[in-house]
């Protein structure tokens, strides 16, 4: 075992200390007392409070100029106006700021006025609403359009021989008059042997043509019915942007089909597929095949144009064309009256183009060759004879059938012009009076001429 010794006086040093343990020091009395903090905190406050006002009242004029006070200004106006003009003065007690106080303080009137109402601007009008909806327009218009079947027979050539299979297109049309007038495009109707017209209820009505013009692809056809006719507008009060809608028998199955869109532009000059130079308004409402001769509707339900051309492409949409509805109102009213259109010229003749390898194969020039002409003609008085070609017309050269057209466009009947000819192997120039152009049968069998 080991032994442990303990420390001398080990026992008296510790019951001593367990005995008499050292006496702590007092604790010192906080300097100041919980009376005198509080008191001192609420001064802080008040000072800092008036400090801060006199601050704000002081820099306020200088941030932002105080306007001139008004019988107008509302009273929180009022009040900031005052606090700023006091503050201008120069302020030495409390009791001269108590006193200007009093006296710049803001008394609300007994009834406050009322808020005056802004007037409204001499040149606002309220917007004009629009007289009908798309779909008013179309449910009162399919009573007035009409889908159109032309059927003929169409001839082919062979080995074996000649011969023909029943055809037919479809186009749209319109009524113009409530006996039975209805209005269409030249190119449905000019290769028919028989027009048939179904109305929006499915009755069906054989039609016969009263009158044409090619040159701009218009015609009118007639009915033995009454049929609801439209409204006839004005296409020179269309501008860009207008809403337009077409309603026709799309690719001649769809009928009375709906379709809107906007005028593009207001004037082109289309090239269709006979050559033809026609001025038309531009649109991107969708027109198709079977549409041509539909009518074109304004947002006041009146008729503006006819759709008559598209441009066909995988690359092309939303290139509408449309007969405005000016160019034939007066072609319109001479077909219903006279059956032709009153003043237009003709040379009594019938041509057929000469391409230049037709002119090199028979040694003659290029031209239009006359085919055929009527005994009583300007032309046949003046000495022209079948066989002959003409070369010009009035001072323009004429290589086509088309070019001829144009160039008598824009005559009248009765005026007179020069005709240059080529003839047994020489040129002449003559003069001629243009006479009247009225229906009559062709003069010959061929599909490659036309009459002028």
């Amino acid at each position: 075992m080991h032994n442990i010794s303990a420390p001398e006086n080990f026992g008296e040093n510790h019951i001593r200390e367990i005995k008499e343990p050292e006496k702590r020091k007092k604790r010192e009395k906080p300097r100041f007392s919980l009376t005198t903090f509080i008191v001192t905190l609420i001064v802080s406050i008040i000072v800092s409070t008036v400090s801060g006002a006199v601050g704000a009242l002081v820099i306020y004029p200088v941030l932002i100029p105080g306007e001139v006070p008004t019988e107008e200004n509302n009273e929180f106006v009022i009040e900031e106006q005052s606090t700023a003009a006091a503050v201008n003065t120069e302020l030495t007690t409390g009791e001269e700021i108590t006193e200007r106080a009093e006296e710049n303080t803001f008394m609300p009137p007994e009834s406050t006025p009322e808020v005056p109402v802004s007037p409204v601007p001499e040149n606002t009008t309220a917007p004009a609403e629009s007289a009908l909806s798309k779909g008013e327009i179309y449910a009162e218009a399919v009573n007035s359009v009409v889908t159109i079947t032309a059927s003929w027979k169409q001839y082919y050539s062979s080995i074996l021989g000649s011969y023909y299979r029943p055809a037919t297109s479809s186009g749209t049309g319109f009524a113009v008059t409530d006996n039975g007038y209805i209005v269409t495009n030249n190119h449905v109707v000019e290769n028919a042997e028989e027009l048939t017209v179904t109305d929006y209820n499915g009755k069906e009505y054989k039609a016969k043509v009263v009158g044409t013009v090619p040159e701009n692809d218009f015609a009118v056809i007639k009915i033995n019915a009454e049929i609801e006719p439209v409204v006839l507008g004005n296409s020179s009060d269309l501008n860009v942007g207008d809403d337009i809608m077409v309603i026709g028998n799309a690719l001649g199955e769809l009928s009375y089909t709906f379709t809107d869109g906007i005028i593009s532009h207001l004037s082109r000059s289309v090239t269709v597929e006979t050559g033809t130079v026609i001025n038309m308004f531009q649109t991107n409402a969708a027109i198709n095949n079977g549409n041509s001769g539909g009518p074109v509707y304004n947002m006041d339900g009146e008729v503006v144009g006819i759709a008559s051309a598209k441009y066909a492409s995988d690359k092309i949409e939303g290139l509408g064309f449309c007969i405005p509805i000016d160019d034939v109102k007066t072609m319109m009213s001479d077909i219903i009256v006279y059956g032709y259109i009153k003043g237009k010229p003709s040379l009594g003749i019938t041509i057929q183009t000469v391409t230049s390898a037709m002119a090199s194969r028979y040694s003659i020039p290029q031209g239009c060759y006359v085919v055929a002409l009527d005994k009583d003609s300007p032309c046949y008085e003046a000495g022209i004879r079948s066989g002959d070609v003409i070369t010009k017309i009035g001072s323009k050269s004429v290589n086509s059938t088309d070019t001829a057209v144009s160039i008598l466009s824009d005559k009248k009947a009765g005026g007179k012009i020069s005709i240059t000819y080529y003839s047994s192997g020489e040129s002449h120039t003559v003069n001629i009076t243009l006479a009247e152009k009225k229906p009559r049968d062709p003069r010959t069998q061929y599909t490659n001429v036309i009459d002028i």
